[in-house]
């Protein structure tokens, strides 16, 4: 239905986050920030249950608070599929005889304010754009999402990550290759969901 959203009312997300963002009141913001800073589980999440009594204290349906759960449920991904990336990430600059991992340590360090070693996302995103990085946009995100705390990316890591000729990862397998299948829409109740985006008016 979220295909369709145009079709179904109750799975469009536009129209059910200005449903949020009308709900949301003086009185109410306080209070539900401070609910999701103490049951922040330290990565910008809290649970499906957090968020469901919200959500339903707002104004919203079930199926409505299923909708935003889908569109903001985090995603955990494996260790495997962690590697199977930076394989295939590895396995495509080698092809493309992309190797100017120096240089590209170097654009970093010079937008870096500070001496963090770190950078924040979106600037590593547009570093990355101006290099012209043969990177999937879902591949480079996931592998951002490694780097990545509170906005800020360890670019250091992320270079490591991808640097083929000094961090060699383990060759692809003719499995990795294959399309992945699509992940399933459901969300368990013991999903965690990324509430900061969508409560980014509080």
């Amino acid at each position: 239905m979220e295909s369709h959203a145009d079709e179904y009312e109750f799975s469009n997300t536009k129209k059910i986050e200005s449903k949020i963002d009308a709900a949301l009141t003086d009185a109410n913001k306080e209070d539900i920030r401070m609910k999701l800073e103490t049951e922040d589980k330290g990565d910008g999440s809290v649970s499906y249950e957090v968020i469901s009594e919200i959500l339903t204290d707002l104004g919203l349906n079930y199926h409505e608070i299923l909708t935003v759960a889908r569109n903001y449920v985090k995603l955990i991904e494996s260790h495997d599929d962690i590697e199977k990336t930076r394989s295939l990430v590895q396995e495509k600059l080698r092809k493309k005889t992309f190797e100017d991992f120096t240089r590209l340590l170097e654009a970093f360090e010079y937008e870096v304010m500070d001496q963090s070693g770190k950078l924040a996302r979106s600037k590593v995103n547009t570093v990355c754009q101006a290099f012209k990085i043969p990177i999937s946009a879902g591949r480079l995100k996931l592998l951002l999402d490694i780097c990545t705390s509170d906005g800020l990316t360890d670019y250091s890591k992320f270079v490591d990550l991808i640097n083929w000729r000094e961090n060699p990862s383990a060759p692809c397998r003719s499995e990795d290759l294959a399309p992945r299948l699509p992940i399933p829409r459901d969300i368990p109740l013991t999903a965690t969901i990324l509430y900061k985006n969508l409560f980014k008016n509080l």
